[in-house]
């Protein structure tokens, strides 16, 4: 399975904002004219694109009079960079966060906390895209805030193990994730959907690596956790189900396999907007495991859908259920 969306849902989720996307969450700190000017960014970038919402932006830019103004423009931009990066729309997030930051980097200083959350919303974005190189060139930047309270530091441990695992880099995202969580912990949210999403990426590592008894414990502590989190959206049950079937696959327990494949695939089928590499990753993996369980057939007209989402935005971030990685760790 091509796990980098999925991971990148549970990476957005690691801000506090991301797979859950709660509308108070999203639009904090904003409010008055900024909320405003947000609200209709996302109508623009809603109905008409990238473009619509630049227009928008542009206008209100062009009439600010201080830096009270662009300052709320620019945090606008940030946030409409997390909308589109949650839309599965990571080169108009990547728009949206470059334009964002070239506005607050001349309010603040390069090591300040507002850049935190335009920063790590470039980083995903371009490693939405599958830029790898250029998503470790934007984490350097966002590791050098000075992230001091702790929810501020799970935000950067946990985009940085995300980019890190895409990078191959399996010992030290595992190390971030495990920082993620001791962060999460510290600021009183242990059994929060951050914690879920988080556990979430650290099972797909464990996956990669063939430590299929972590991986296990892992994705059901996941599992507990977002079952009862507030916040939790079906984004949330689909990665997890398609993270346990690649699980259950390499166990070579077919039939639970099939029907968490089965079930993230309804899901998603259901959810507006649903990425297509991440279905594309759900639908490979489920035309396997049904050539597993002798449906030939099925898994011929799966995997044909599969192929008609085309091949473009993947990177070194891959859970196949028929691969396993020669040695099992990698290192």
């Amino acid at each position: 399975m091509n796990a980098k969306r999925l991971a990148l849902y549970a990476s957005l989720a690691l801000a506090g904002q991301g797979a859950m996307a709660q509308q108070a969450t999203i639009l904090a700190p904003l409010a008055g004219k900024c909320a405003e000017l947000f609200h209709a960014g996302v109508s623009q970038l809603d109905n008409g694109g990238l473009r619509e919402a630049e227009i928008t932006l542009g206008a209100a830019l062009a009439g600010a009079t201080g830096g009270e103004e662009r300052e709320c423009a620019g945090l606008a931009l940030g946030k409409l960079a997390l909308v589109a990066n949650l839309s599965g729309r990571p080169a108009e997030a990547e728009t949206l966060a470059e334009r964002a930051l070239r506005i607050l980097e001349n309010i603040y200083p390069q090591d300040d906390l507002v850049l935190l959350r335009p920063l790590q919303q470039l980083t995903l974005a371009r490693f939405g895209r599958g830029e790898t190189a250029k998503a470790l060139q934007a984490l350097q930047r966002l590791e050098s805030i000075r992230a001091e309270k702790p929810g501020d530091r799970a935000i950067v441990c946990g985009t940085a193990a995300v980019i890190l695992q895409a990078a191959g880099r399996l010992t030290d995202a595992e190390l971030e994730y495990l920082s993620a969580l001791k962060a999460w912990d510290d600021s009183g949210h242990s059994e929060s959907a951050d914690v879920g999403a988080t556990l979430a990426s650290l099972g797909s590592l464990y996956i990669t690596e063939g430590r299929l008894g972590e991986a296990q414990e892992t994705l059901a502590r996941a599992f507990t956790i977002s079952s009862s989190a507030r916040g939790r959206v079906p984004r949330d049950l689909i990665m997890l189900l398609s993270m346990r079937g690649v699980l259950y696959g390499r166990q070579k327990d077919w039939g639970k396999s099939e029907a968490d494949l089965r079930s993230a695939l309804s899901l998603a089928d259901r959810e507006p907007g649903f990425d297509r590499a991440a279905l594309r990753s759900i639908l490979s993996n489920l035309a396997y495991v049904l050539r597993k369980n002798r449906q030939g057939r099925e898994a011929h007209a799966i995997q044909a859908r599969a192929e008609s989402l085309g091949t473009s935005g993947t990177n070194g971030l891959v859970v196949d259920i028929g691969e396993m990685r020669s040695g099992g760790r990698l290192r």
